[in-house]
């Protein structure tokens, strides 16, 4: 009868957990407009270049067949002075993974196992750095490139080891971010006629954080500064850095990247130095020095003008630690200017009075990312997001002025909120590779299909949108860009009227990158790279656009206004902002005024402009293929420690996008002379996944003189789900075990599901910092004994007490449904050896040394600061980042515990400990913690010996 009980018990909790996550899944709307069936397809071409054949391979859903038609005609058409310039070509095919659901403008690239190119489908908006390109898809396709051919180049000594290992050997690639990703940026400039480094916005703040006395000033710090801009400014400072370098002497990238790819990992200077005649770390030092004189000087006469002193009020951009953030946003609305800052890794909504000097602070979620004048005077249209992984939930929502509350206002998830003058609120929204404007009450995916307002060309850009009033009129603008259309640089008129949107022209257009500065009434500000056109629709037919000339606002990188008040960012005065007391219809009379002598021009409309893609010698076939799975790499590596020494070689087959893993290898283990093959398989169905493994392993334990010996093979399923700021992961599966320990040596068959929860911390600052819930259920089958059913959960939460101390705690139950021990145990006790990790962990014992048929533990931790450190040596691959100190108490309670004196029954034993956790950066990618602790052990009855113990965490960046 308990045998029954037991096993309804199982499939209850499997049942019930399996309906939550089914509903936890399903209140996901995805307003998509092709429900097209999923289908991937492989794009394959050839490219031929001075060097000889380059072969490609697009892996995407048939959906995304305009967007890969774009890819490949950028491949065709722009990609070949990439590889002419760094007389380079990998010899192995370039996989490129088209990527539909990640919400933000981005891409990646690795060489290892193979070539690969991921390439989001969003496009850049707003403020953003990425904006100022003709096209923003070329700019991304060629940033990826040039990480494919400069990691991937090995000669000398590496192409050896390439010959021998295969893409392991990749290792001229390894070099400091701020190179890598410096070389890609400082690309997108040389290769286009846009890119980041000619962003007006992106050059101003980056000479910010030049001009910072206290930022960055050795070489070392460029990966890991411990202010804002944290993780970005590698792009920032490298790209310009290094324009500099390839400027003095055409050439010397392609240089520094060909000699390094012949030399061990680290040893970028000599490079530096073999190419440019000095290392890169006294490069960097003369290069901010002279630009910071050169940048203090332009300041100085900037603020000498009689226009700039006379009329300017100066507003510093950062404050102590604070600092303001544009390409987030900002604008000005009843005579106050709201702005992000950040620090301490803090978001903050600031809004500043630019009357009285005054401000106001207001918590917001971890990312704002527009910021938009309301209809209503006691509120502002913000965009609000959360990054989970690489995804972004995204939210349009109003902020009341005077409170900084926030509420959401739209079903839809969109990148561009506006509000028109009877009040309705809009949001222009990025689905299957075209923009729509949707009313922001939709609440289903078929009234999205159905009253979606606008549909733009495949894969533009849109850089802004507002509303504006014309001839008794409504009309939302759009500045729209992007190869796509006949003409690179539009301005879009739609016009609005009683709810409904027509789209009325395509109306400006321009030869060159061109950005909306600002608008007002029927007037516009342009931007383009070294100057500014003011521009005046005459009628819906053309425009009157002059050219200013020798006037104060030709630096401005950004300009926001309100009817009496205007704000800019000046590329000749990085560290400032500038408030007027003019308002936007007195700066266009003024700047009208100074534009009088020059040459007027008429920009008609351009028409229809939808361009479709140049492709040539394409074939396309079933995903994946044979090939996909040859092996490309193979490992040699050793695990050390007290109770574990192994040698294993391994290798992975894998398709590009992953939908099938083989993970193969052979361990061997010295101390008892062993071989044994360890292997899985894993499928991934999209909405599910399967996994068939085998695995031997054999770990040596204080209890006794011969070696634990585990062999498991089994069966599973697994699922990830991701809703609003949750993660789950459920694993359902079957697996046969031998196991020989202490214990006994005995054969089960398992049935078992675990269901993993995390709640991420979503602000720096917030006082809950995470969750973490496991919930693992077994039924073990025993040879010769009886049934039983196991029980494992595990809470793990995270608080920030203060500034600089944070609060872990750690609780654990397992039990067994049955009593003895010889069918088997819950183990608990020290970390392994090869992951550092245990379900039931304890400092001061060895693996294995408590078990039983119940047990509890807890752990409790404080986490103090002591500093962010922010050292290294130059381009050496040991980057301190912070020094923290610990303290805390383990606590288990078991059946047996073996302590090294002998066994406690039924028993509890503590584990008080203090120590020092020093973060690390290993080889410029590799985040490390070790925790060096020293314990000491003790019970009701008496206290044992002290000891020291050493805990490493870390994991592999690509």
């Amino acid at each position: 009868m308990k045998e029954s009980n037991n096993i309804i018990r199982f499939l209850l909790t499997i049942l019930m957990l399996g309906f939550f996550s089914q509903v936890y899944s399903s209140t996901s709307i995805n307003y998509g407009t092709n429900d097209g069936k999923s289908e991937n397809k492989t794009y394959t071409f050839e490219l031929e270049t001075k060097l000889g054949k380059v072969e490609f391979e697009i892996h995407a859903d048939i959906k995304q067949k305009a967007f890969v038609d774009r890819v490949i005609e950028v491949f065709q058409k722009d990609s070949l002075p990439i590889f002419d310039y760094f007389e380079y070509r990998p010899t192995t095919n370039i996989h490129v993974v088209v990527e539909e659901e990640y919400t933000r403008a981005n891409g990646a690239a690795t060489v290892f196992p193979r070539n690969i190119m991921y390439l989001f489908t969003q496009p850049p908006v707003g403020s953003e750095h990425l904006v100022n390109s003709a096209d923003w898809l070329k700019g991304l396709i060629l940033h990826e490139l040039i990480h494919i051919v400069h990691m991937d180049q090995t000669r000398g000594i590496l192409k050896g080891i390439r010959n021998i290992f295969g893409s392991v050997g990749k290792l001229g690639g390894v070099t400091p971010r701020w190179f890598t990703e410096g070389i890609a940026t400082w690309g997108e400039a040389y290769f286009t006629d846009g890119g980041r480094p000619k962003n007006n916005l992106f050059v101003t703040e980056t000479y910010s954080r030049l001009m910072d006395d206290n930022f960055c000033d050795e070489i070392e710090c460029l990966d890991q500064p411990l202010k804002y801009p944290y993780g970005q400014y590698p792009y920032w400072v490298g790209a310009l850095f290094l324009t500099e370098v390839e400027m003095e002497k055409p050439g010397a990238i392609r240089c520094i990247v060909q000699f390094n790819s012949s030399q061990i990992p680290f040893f970028l200077n000599i490079a530096f130095d073999r190419c440019i005649g000095k290392t890169a770390t006294v490069a960097f030092k003369e290069w901010r020095t002279r630009k910071r004189a050169e940048l203090f000087a332009n300041q100085k006469a900037f603020q000498e003008k009689p226009v700039v002193k006379k009329n300017f009020v100066q507003i510093p951009i950062q404050k102590d630690d604070r600092i303001m953030v544009f390409q987030r946003d900002f604008t000005v609305a009843d005579g106050k200017l709201w702005t992000l800052q950040f620090g301490d890794r803090i978001e903050r909504l600031v809004s500043l009075d630019l009357e009285d000097d005054t401000s106001k602070e207001f918590r917001v979620p971890p990312y704002i990312d527009r910021i938009v004048r309301s209809e209503n005077e006691n509120e502002l249209l913000v965009n609000t997001s959360t990054y989970l992984r690489v995804k972004k939930q995204k939210e349009a929502s109003v902020v009341n002025k005077e409170n900084g509350e926030l509420n959401s206002f739209s079903e839809i998830k969109g990148d561009y909120p506006f509000q028109t003058k009877d009040g309705k609120k809009y949001n222009i929204v990025f689905n299957y590779g075209r923009w729509h404007i949707v009313d922001t009450n939709l609440k289903t995916k078929k009234e999205f299909e159905e009253k979606a307002k606008l549909s733009l060309p495949p894969y533009v850009q849109i850089q802004s949108a507002q509303t504006f009033q014309f001839k008794g009129k409504e009309f939302v603008a759009m500045m729209v860009n992007g190869d796509n259309l006949k003409e690179a640089w539009q301005y879009w008129l739609v016009e609005y009227k009683d709810g409904n949107f027509k789209k009325t022209r395509k109306f400006s257009s321009f030869n060159e990158p061109t950005r909306v500065l600002a608008t007002c009434d029927n007037n516009f500000l342009f931007h383009q790279e070294n100057k500014i056109l003011i521009g005046r629709y005459t009628s819906l037919d053309q425009a009157r656009v002059t050219t200013l000339k020798d006037s104060w606002i030709e630096g401005v990188s950004a300009l926001r206004w309100d009817e009496n008040n205007t704000v800019v960012y000046m590329k000749q005065d990085p560290q400032n902002l500038y408030s007027l007391k003019h308002g936007c219809r007195e700066i266009i009379k003024e700047l009208r005024e100074e534009a009088r002598s020059n040459r007027t021009k008429t920009v008609r409309s351009v028409g229809d402009v939808e361009r479709k893609p140049e492709t040539t010698n394409v074939a396309d076939s079933s995903y994946p293929s044979a090939r996909h799975f040859l092996p490309h790499y193979w490992t040699i590596n050793y695990v050390g420690g007290e109770n574990l020494n192994t040698w294993m070689v391994s290798t992975n087959l894998n398709d590009p996008l992953d939908k099938d893993q083989i993970r193969l290898s052979v361990k061997y283990f010295p101390d008892f002379d062993e071989v044994t093959p360890t292997g899985s398989i894993v499928h991934d169905w999209g909405w599910l996944s399967t996994v068939a493994y085998y695995d031997r392993t054999f770990v040596k334990t204080s209890l006794r003189s011969r070696p634990d010996e585990n062999e498991l093979y089994g069966f599973g399923f697994a699922k990830t789900w991701e809703k609003g700021f949750f993660n789950m992961r459920s694993n359902l599966g079957i697996g046969q075990k031998k196991i020989t320990d202490f214990v006994s040596t005995r054969d089960l068959r398992e049935a078992y599901f675990n269901n993993t929860i995390v709640l991420p911390k979503l602000k720096h600052d917030d006082f809950f910092q995470g969750l973490d819930l496991s919930l693992n259920f077994s039924f073990s089958d025993v040879e010769y004994a009886d049934r039983y059913m196991g029980y494992e959960y595990q809470l793990s939460p995270h608080f920030k007490l203060f500034k600089d101390m944070l609060f872990h705690a750690r609780g654990t139950y397992g039990k067994l449904d049955k009593k003895g021990i010889l069918d088997g145990v819950i183990y608990g006790g020290g970390f392994t050896d090869y992951d550092y990790s245990s379900f039931h962990s304890f400092k001061g014992l060895d693996v294995n040394d408590a078990f039983g048929n119940e047990m509890i533990t807890y752990n409790l931790e404080l986490d103090y600061k002591l500093g962010d450190i922010g050292w290294g040596w130059g381009l050496s691959p040991f980057y301190l980042k912070k020094l923290n100190l610990i303290a805390g108490q383990d606590f288990i309670k078991t059946e047996y515990i073996f302590t090294g004196r002998g066994f406690k029954r039924n028993s509890d034993l503590r584990s008080n400990y203090f120590g020092l956790r020093s973060s690390w950066l290993f080889g410029y990618m590799v985040p490390v913690d070790v925790d060096v602790i020293q314990y000491k052990l003790d019970d009701s009855s008496y206290v044992h010996d002290t000891g020291t113990e050493v805990i490493v965490r870390g994991t592999f960046e690509l």
